[in-house]
């Protein structure tokens, strides 16, 4: 953030609003950001364990895991989020916000329409190999709304059976997609 200040001739103190995708700060507990390693690593082994090894859908216990960690942890953790981005680009955590992050892919395709097209009635397709526990959407915007018709849960996610195969080709995932890519036909 400080680089793109810095490029545009900004401080912090000249924006208006920070905001950030609504990603919970409780998915970076499960995977290490947000707790020691140790905790990350077991607790990311044992679901990991209980996935390979169920032998019926688990899906929905998974939810309801997700869930009730969830309503433990999240205020505790996004005020620890808020504090720490306030703190680091010295802006007043009453201009910090947040938007659910598909929402926010879809508006920031919307930013580049011509004023006359936003007039008109626009099918907006967001796909993501996961963002807010969802990995894909589709919304309408009619008169400035944007409603979302229908969502895919990250289980199902395209993105992240890409990085799988990625990672089966011996590339890392998250990072060598473009590569495999390159090689389909």
């Amino acid at each position: 953030v400080a680089s793109v200040l810095r490029q545009g001739g900004l401080k912090a103190s000249d924006l208006e609003a920070v905001v950030f995708s609504n990603e919970s700060p409780t998915n970076h507990f499960f995977y290490g950001d947000s707790a020691s390693d140790a905790q990350a690593s077991l607790l990311k082994r044992v679901a990991e364990g209980v996935m390979d090894s169920a032998w019926v859908d688990i899906r929905p216990v998974k939810r309801t895991a997700d869930s009730l960690a969830k309503a433990l942890m999240f205020n505790r953790l996004r005020k620890r989020q808020v504090s720490d981005v306030s703190a680091e680009l010295g802006v007043d955590p009453a201009r910090l916000s947040f938007v659910e992050h598909h929402r926010a892919h879809a508006y920031s395709a919307l930013y580049y329409l011509p004023d006359a097209a936003l007039g008109q009635d626009w099918c907006v397709l967001t796909l993501d190999g996961i963002g807010d526990q969802l990995s894909a959407t589709v919304s309408k915007l009619h008169g400035g709304r944007l409603e979302r018709i229908s969502a895919t849960d990250y289980f199902d996610s395209v993105g992240l059976l890409y990085g799988a195969v990625t990672q089966f080709l011996g590339m890392k995932a998250n990072e060598h997609e473009y590569t495999v890519m390159g090689l389909a036909p």
